[in-house]
């Protein structure tokens, strides 16, 4: 499990922008903190088998169908551009969100600059999907059946009679956003309007609407994000503020109204909106020089309980150097018992993680790393790897061992499977 270096800069700015951490306040401790290992695995198992029974495949079917259906069509579509790409992917992030509850895919849509709904919202027009006869027999072509200016509609056939119908719109004043300048001095800038909307339909109804509302000030370069997808009542929301020294996000899942997930990450830094200063410093390998600590927290419910989990880093740029010195030495130094425990040592000199129940606020777990050898018969292997350590006896699992035994979270494991099997066979059977 090689962990590259910039692991942890990259986990921090998904949780930054996909993912803060509350005050305790006064010390509630859960009920389940004496519970055992085994007695806490069964307790995630009930936790994560109430939201699973709550998720219903069959409520979002006609919308995967009709957006796996588009997903094809889209392949054979060019606008000004050949913008089928971003058509695909679009569609693609639509589905995965309203498909697996991927929360993490909101902020694909919403970055201004190379976001899939804000590079389709530059173009206008209405196009339909028609079959056509020749010679030789019939093809499928997309033909632009109207030279509309505030809105971008895609017509397509899902099933016999049965149309479905994407359609992007904006609204209120278009804002400049300044992106970077070229290594030539050419200066980039895109415009995106304040509010950006789109409509899935299948056979005259409408089965998701998303909203995005951007804010953006060129000269504070800031930028403030809303985005939120109703599917059939399964609400998805992302809230983004960010600013040159602080990035924070929250996220939010529900059904028909009943928090599922919860989640908020902030980080703080320097220069962090500066296009030209985030490119010039990842080209260089000098990341690191432009965060410096953050933190993510995730809630997840169940009917009675739930379980969450904390995550911060103390400074990226400490952890980073500190990766980079031990990284400089020959393979057979690397793999040693001793230099992967060093490896471990830095992570968790700037890592924490900690797991709680939302019925209290007292630890109930703690993340860490170790080094373990992974050798066999043919070769010798060290690496590295999360461990779980609980409070109640201070009993130590690798994530491996503990998440990937047999003596638990079977049920978990099938039900999940289920779904997945319910979500493809939607797919399948419009294959066939």
């Amino acid at each position: 499990m090689r962990i590259s270096k910039f692991f942890i800069v990259g986990l921090l700015c998904v949780s930054a922008f996909s993912l803060y951490s509350c005050d305790k306040g006064d010390e509630k401790e859960s009920p389940y903190t004496e519970l055992t290992p085994d007695e806490h695995k069964a307790k995630l198992e009930e936790i994560g088998l109430d939201i699973v029974n709550k998720i219903k495949p069959e409520t979002q079917e006609n919308l995967i169908r009709t957006l796996d259906a588009f997903i094809e069509y889209a392949e054979d579509l060019e606008l000004e551009d050949n913008e089928a790409g971003n058509v695909q992917g679009f569609a693609s992030t639509l589905k995965s969100i309203c498909e697996n509850n991927s929360l993490g895919n909101l902020s694909k849509l919403s970055r201004a600059t190379d976001g899939e709904l804000y590079s389709l919202g530059r173009y206008a027009g209405v196009y339909e999907m028609n079959e056509v006869y020749d010679s030789h027999g019939s093809y499928y072509q997309w033909d632009k059946i109207e030279d509309a200016t505030d809105k971008l509609e895609f017509i397509f056939e899902v099933d016999d009679n049965k149309d479905g119908i994407i359609k992007i719109t904006k609204e209120g004043t278009e804002q400049k956003f300044d992106a970077y300048d070229d290594d030539e001095g050419t200066h980039y800038a895109v415009k995106v309007p304040e509010t950006a909307k789109v409509t899935v339909a299948f056979d005259g109804k409408t089965l998701l609407s998303l909203e995005c509302n951007m804010k953006v000030d060129n000269g504070a370069k800031t930028v403030v994000s809303d985005i939120t997808i109703d599917a059939n009542g399964y609400k998805y929301e992302e809230h983004i503020d960010v600013k040159p020294d602080n990035a924070s996000t929250t996220l939010a899942f529900s059904i028909d109204g009943e928090k599922i997930v919860e989640a908020n990450a902030w980080l703080n830094g320097k220069n962090m909106t500066d296009g030209n200063e985030l490119e010039d410093n990842f080209d260089n390998d000098n990341a690191q020089d432009l965060f410096a600590d953050g933190a993510v927290e995730v809630k997840v419910y169940g009917s009675k309980d739930g379980v969450v989990l904390k995550g911060s880093v103390s400074s990226v740029k400490g952890l980073i150097d500190k990766l980079d010195k031990l990284d400089k030495v020959d393979y057979n130094e690397k793999n040693t018992m001793s230099h992967q425990t060093k490896v471990a040592d830095a992570y968790n000199e700037f890592l924490k993680g900690e797991m709680y129940y939302t019925n209290g606020n007292n630890v109930i777990a703690k993340f860490s790393m170790q080094a373990y050898d992974d050798s066999d018969e043919y070769y010798e292997d060290y690496d590295i790897e999360p461990v779980i350590t609980f409070e109640s006896d201070n009993s130590k699992f690798s994530f491996e061992s503990y998440f990937d035994d047999g003596i638990s979270f079977e049920g978990l494991i099938d039900k999940i499977e289920d779904l997945g099997d319910k979500f493809d066979s939607y797919i399948e059977d419009e294959e066939e």
